[in-house]
């Protein structure tokens, strides 16, 4: 019996471990949309993190800052993104991060589909699950760093608006996602289109 049981974890997290690297990398194939809002998701990523409500602070060693924003998802369906609110929280204990940060707004490319379907569960993100990285060239990674931290910065992702989402899950808000035109700008790569 706990033999069987031991197996059956050792599967489990076998699975796990599998899943979460199938899944991390990008959707190269996915083309840049812009949503009816004006929010562009580049090319391969699966949404745009906007923290534009942001207040730093600092606590002996440790520096963080605090915010609210919003994160536009791509969906699965084509021309269909959902919206919604986040609250986030982020920290180093490195002063040069924050103080060369300070208040800005924070932007964060998505580029794990399993995070982004979390999100829309629900459920909390802590960066220092995933691989975080500053570069938007490297592929491998799921969160991509736009502005606003450093790359010594953990944060945590908080789905909706108030302690109410935790109890009845964040509201997703539809809206329409097309391919943009020419000229806009990748916010990925900083080139034009």
């Amino acid at each position: 019996m706990l033999r069987q049981f031991i197996l059956t974890l050792a599967i489990a997290f076998g699975f796990l471990a599998q899943s979460h690297a199938a899944t991390s990398a990008s959707n190269p194939r996915a083309p840049a949309v812009q949503t009816e809002h004006g929010t562009i998701i580049p090319a391969g990523a699966f949404g745009v993190i906007q923290i534009t409500n942001v207040t730093s602070a600092k606590l002996v060693l440790l520096h963080g800052k605090a915010g609210r924003g919003t994160m536009t998802l791509r969906t699965r369906k084509p021309g269909h993104c959902v919206f919604m609110e986040l609250r986030f929280v982020a920290g180093s204990t490195q002063d040069a991060d924050v103080s060369k940060y300070g208040d800005d707004p924070v932007q964060l490319i998505l580029r794990n589909e399993h995070v982004a379907r979390a999100l829309m569960k629900g459920r909390d993100i802590v960066s220092d699950s995933y691989t975080v990285t500053t570069d938007a060239t490297d592929t491998g990674a799921d969160f991509v760093i736009e502005s606003g931290l450093g790359p010594h910065h953990g944060f945590v992702l908080n789905p909706g608006r108030n302690i109410w989402a935790e109890l009845f899950s964040p509201r997703l808000i539809d809206i329409a996602c097309d391919t943009p035109l020419s000229g806009t700008r990748d916010t990925a790569t900083g080139s034009d289109r």
